[in-house]
């Protein structure tokens, strides 16, 4: 984790008032639990899913929003990023994520977020992370070097950029794990009990999302992308 000054409000002179997006009401109300404690921080809502999150915004006037990256339904993080963003860019958005997703890293710096922390750290970190980008500083939890991110935030077309960077979700990125390691899918179905014709539903999803039209160059990209260590 790094942060940089880049001058700003004063967290002091106001309650911060926090949006909170995920598509899991226990982790909402945890957040929202932790936060309550703080006497200069307000939760004004939650949302659980990317098209509500742009709603709340536009309703509750939220100085900052928690976004979680991948949602099942509706839109995802970053497309829900994308829009806060494009319409309130005055509105300061934290993503929280499962995953060091470095992947899409490059795509939320150009639509502006300022911060990336992941949720195994947000207890102990995502107040600070909030007081901080209140005050004009970034916070960012990722393995690339400072000088990778900072190039990211102000080329116009840095190298490590992957502006088609895909979402996949937490069950979707499991099926793919199982698939690059071999398993057939009434194995896969075994190890994450669920039905086979689900396992068919979430490649089905991951090839659309892709735009490829088989299993092995979805594997192939999860590779390419680091999507693979989820259970190493």
């Amino acid at each position: 984790m790094y942060s940089a000054s880049q001058g700003g409000w004063m967290v002091s002179e106001r309650r911060i008032r926090v949006l909170i997006v995920d598509d899991h009401s226990i982790v909402r109300r945890g957040i929202a639990f932790m936060l309550s404690t703080q006497p200069d921080m307000e939760v004004v809502g939650e949302a659980a899913d990317g098209r509500e999150a742009v709603q709340k915004v536009l309703a509750l006037k939220p100085h900052v929003v928690l976004m979680d990256l991948s949602m099942p339904q509706g839109l995802d993080g970053i497309a829900a990023t994308e829009e806060i963003k494009d319409q309130f860019p005055e509105v300061k958005v934290i993503v929280l994520t499962m995953y060091d997703e470095d992947v899409y890293l490059c795509r939320l710096l150009r639509n502006g977020v300022e911060g990336f922390l992941l949720k195994q750290t947000a207890g102990e970190n995502l107040i600070q992370a909030i007081r901080q980008v209140m005050n004009g500083d970034y916070w960012f939890e990722s393995e690339l070097p400072k000088e990778i991110v900072d190039e990211m935030k102000q080329r116009p077309e840095p190298e490590n950029c992957d502006e088609d960077a895909v979402i996949l979700t937490e069950r979707e990125r499991e099926v793919l794990v199982f698939l690059a390691r071999g398993y057939q899918n009434r194995e896969v179905a075994k190890e994450l009990n669920i039905s086979v014709k689900t396992v068919e539903n979430h490649k089905a999803n991951m090839m659309r999302k892709l735009g490829v039209s088989t299993v092995r160059e979805v594997i192939e990209y999860g590779r390419r992308n680091r999507l693979l260590d989820l259970y190493r």
